[in-house]
This record gives C-alpha cells, sequence and structure tokens, in this order.
C-alpha cells in the first residue's frame, strides 16, 4: 500500500521550511525595529 514518496516529501518540507523562515525573519525585523528606535531615542 505504501509508495516510497522520499522526493516530494523533501520538496514539500524544504518548501515549509523556506515559507516557515520567511515569516519568521518578517516578525523578526518588525519587533525589532521598533525596539532598535526606543533604544537611539533613549540614547539621545
Amino acid at each position: 500500500m505504501r509508495r516510497r514518496r522520499r522526493r516530494p516529501d523533501l520538496l514539500f518540507v524544504l518548501a515549509v521550511l523556506l515559507g516557515l523562515s520567511i515569516l519568521v525573519t518578517g516578525f523578526t525585523q518588525q519587533l525589532h525595529q521598533p525596539q532598535e528606535e526606543t533604544i537611539h531615542l533613549s540614547q539621545q
């Protein structure tokens, strides 16, 4: 019953990882930008 689908699974996993990495980097950039601005303002 089971067919060996290694390549499609790898492609699917890679696509999911790429999507998650893009989302994570987007969220971290949005979170870090306001914090850096407040730090610069407080230092001045």
